[in-house]
Parts: C-alpha cells; structure tokens; sequence
C-alpha cells in the first residue's frame, strides 16, 4: 500500500474516537512510520537510476533486492511483528502515547500483507524467512487507482468524524 493511504488509515483510526490533535498526529505518524525508511531509499534509487528529481519509477523496484541486499532490511525489520512487539510496543507503553498508535502500526503491517507480491511481498515475522505473498502491489498502481482508494478513506475519515 502506499504512504498516503497508510496515512489516511491512520486518520480513521483517528477519528474513529475523540483524540486531542496531538495523539491523532501520533496515530497517523505510527500508521505511516514502516515506511518511513523510505524517504532515503526512493531518492537513492532515483538517483542510480538517473531519474529526474531523483524519483523512481515503479518498474526501478524490479530487482532491487537482489542488487542491494542490505537496503531490503530498512523494509524489512519495520514490518517485522516482532519488531513491533519488541521496539514499538515498549516506546508506545514508556512515553504514554495513545495505545491505537500500536494498533496503527500493526495495521500498517496487516494492510501490507496482501497489497506486496513477488520481491516485495512482507516478511511479517522478520528474520525469519517466510514471506506471506500478497494478491497486488497496490504500492505501484497508476495514480487514478491510488486516488480512489484515497477519496473512499477520507470519505471514511468524514463519516466517521460526522457520525462520532
């Protein structure tokens, strides 16, 4: 899935209750806080690729792994469970954040999980090798796909912030 979807999912977890704006930002930054090691790999990819403003296209990602081997683990360990469990979990519970911050992190994983095939496909219980595999890389749909899935959750972030 990709990064504005995992934020808007964020955003009905949000407003799926009254949170101050404080804890709803932090909801959010934890449903998009996976990928966030991607800031520095998309740039780098755009750059060996020799792609303008260094942005990649979809089809760079093709072999990725196999040429990079350890820049696949900034994808991997943060969609670990157990990386959640481990490391997510005891900040979450240490610095008192809302605990759906939690659940917005587990369920950026769980989105993942049929939204990754092939070389992408999430390796949930990280280091271990099994890789659950996904039915679509929504994370490469055209644009207009992407904007539809993005219409049909903010229309859930209105409904739900209307109806609570």
């Amino acid at each position: 899935m990709d990064i504005v979807s995992h934020a808007l999912i964020g955003g009905v977890l949000s407003s799926s209750a009254k949170f101050s704006e404080r804890s709803a930002f932090t909801i959010v930054l934890f449903s998009i806080l996976p990928d966030l090691p991607q800031v520095f790999i998309y740039p780098f990819l755009g750059y060996i690729k020799k792609r303008f403003l260094w942005i990649p296209r979809n089809s760079d990602w093709k072999g990725f792994r196999a040429l990079y081997p350890r820049w696949y683990l900034f994808l991997d360990i943060p969609h670990s469970i157990f990386f959640a469990l481990l490391i997510i979990l005891p900040i979450v519970l240490a610095f008192n954040l809302p605990k759906i911050a939690f659940i917005a992190y587990l369920l950026h994983i769980f989105v993942d999980l049929p939204t990754h095939t092939e070389e992408w496909a999430v390796k949930p219980f990280f280091p271990l090798k099994y890789k659950f595999k996904g039915f679509t890389d929504a994370w490469a749909w055209p644009l207009s796909k992407m904007a539809t899935s993005w219409v049909i959750l903010s229309l859930s972030i209105i409904f739900l912030k209307f109806f609570r």
